[in-house]
């Protein structure tokens, strides 16, 4: 059950996500076409339309921008309600107000998805279940906090209360994928793949698949045995791939196998008993708005941009000392009959296997963190980071100068070649020990 205080700290976040969205793109001109004064020393914005008028306390940001000051109620002209008031509020009262333009902005939608947002926040705040494993741990946060300044993050469109139980990593669910058999006819995989990596997942399984394809007729010499996502074998392999079904170039077996928990990005799945080596597999619900695939070019495109990321960090000292990257050379796809790479369905049926550098797996005395989860402003990561229980505001601020000096490096560094990495919080990681930077490892290279 939701407590009160999860609720209302849920609504504040959203709330103050929205506003700040709505500040940055000027929204209805609800920067620039509003009055900027100051009552009692705080900054105020007052937005006027339609007769009905909005005072947002703001500050200006390191950004050069206003941000909700979110510590000082929003004022709506005439609101009688005593309650805090919430992000779907706002958004109609907005919207209210700007009837003229509002029939372009899918209303409805975005308001179901604000309150749906605020409710599984509110259930996760409430119910957080933290693992054990430092690793697993910073994704769970990484996860709580989910896309920074997206006020609809927190919707993941699609999803059952029950899918969310289960496929949040901030409630610590663990689950068994399922398999599908493909053809190797209708098959294509990374250039460096090993088939062996592969099968040794599905080895506890094996000698069921071989009896179901035999009792259809078919040779498991004939397929691969692909792990699929639990929900993405429910409700889409057998609609998407209905006529491949049909002719057996695609065979769903009723089988489980493994222990997995989603991780921030819950498209890959970290092996409970081996948290390094992940297993991503598409998971076609909608995260602000893209379903969440793994198309066959991304995989193609990742494996020549990791290509590239290595040459670069061997030919340059900075990046030599300070990035290593995962390898994600190791992928498999369904192939259609007429090779044509940019099908979308291709994107529903593939399997990538993501191994993090082994030296820094096998390294107990450091703290490998995803840069998101940073953002969640837990003082149990930055405990965990400092070797501390008492962190004051000196430690905060020296780790930040740390991260953002070895950041900017990085970043320069791979820019002086004309190359940059996708370096948002969810796609690199820190590693850190004694409360320093010693790596940034990169993940996730399709978009190099």
């Amino acid at each position: 059950m939701q407590n009160h205080t999860a609720v209302n700290t849920a609504q504040a976040i959203i709330l103050r996500d929205l506003v700040d969205a709505l500040l940055f793109e000027d929204i209805a001109g609800i920067v620039s076409n509003s009055e900027i004064t100051k009552e009692n020393g705080q900054t105020l914005l007052i937005y006027e339309r339609e007769t009905q008028q909005i005072k947002i306390p703001v500050y200006f940001s390191a950004l050069n921008m206003f941000r909700y000051e979110s510590s000082q109620p929003i004022t709506i002209e005439g609101r009688v309600s005593k309650q805090p008031l919430t992000a779907a509020e706002f958004w109609q009262t907005i919207a209210n107000m700007n009837c003229d333009l509002s029939h372009e902005w899918e209303v409805a939608r975005v308001e179901e998805g604000l309150t749906t947002a605020a409710t599984q926040l509110a259930k996760q705040l409430s119910e957080l279940d933290l693992a054990s494993h430092p690793f697993v741990m910073s994704e769970q946060f990484a996860s709580l906090k989910d896309r920074p300044f997206h006020p609809l993050a927190k919707e993941k469109r699609g999803l059952r209360e029950a899918d969310y139980q289960v496929y949040q990593a901030e409630l610590n669910q663990s689950f068994p994928l399922m398999v599908a058999a493909v053809k190797k006819t209708h098959m294509i995989h990374g250039d460096t793949a090993n088939i062996d990596e592969l099968e040794n997942l599905t080895v506890p399984i094996k000698e069921q698949a071989t009896d179901m394809l035999n009792d259809q007729g078919l040779s498991i010499d004939d397929y691969v045995l692909f792990p699929v996502h639990p929900w993405q074998y429910q409700h889409i392999l057998p609609n998407v791939f209905a006529t491949e079904i049909s002719e057996k170039l695609v065979v769903l077996l009723p089988l489980k196998f493994g222990d997995y928990l989603s991780s921030s990005s819950m498209r890959s799945l970290i092996d409970i008993g081996a948290p390094y080596n992940h297993v991503k597999v598409p998971f076609a619900m909608q995260s602000l708005g893209a379903l969440r695939l793994t198309p066959t070019r991304y995989m193609k495109n990742g494996e020549q941009a990791e290509q590239l990321l290595r040459q670069l960090i061997e030919k340059d000292e900075a990046l030599a000392k300070y990035v290593m990257v995962c390898d994600e050379t190791a992928w498999w796809s369904y192939m259609g009959q007429d090779n044509d790479i940019f099908k979308d369905q291709l994107g529903h049926l593939t399997v990538q296997l993501r191994k993090y550098p082994e030296v820094l797996a096998k390294n107990d005395t450091q703290q490998l963190v995803s840069m998101a989860a940073l953002a969640a402003n837990d003082r149990t990561l930055y405990q965990m980071i400092c070797g501390k229980d008492n962190i004051s505001k000196n430690d905060v601020m020296t780790l930040f100068e740390d991260i953002a000096q070895v950041f900017l490096k990085v970043t320069l560094s791979f820019m002086q070649y004309g190359a940059l990495p996708e370096l948002h919080g969810q796609n690199i990681l820190l590693s850190f020990e004694d409360g320093r930077v010693q790596k940034c490892v990169l993940r996730d290279h399709d978009t190099v």
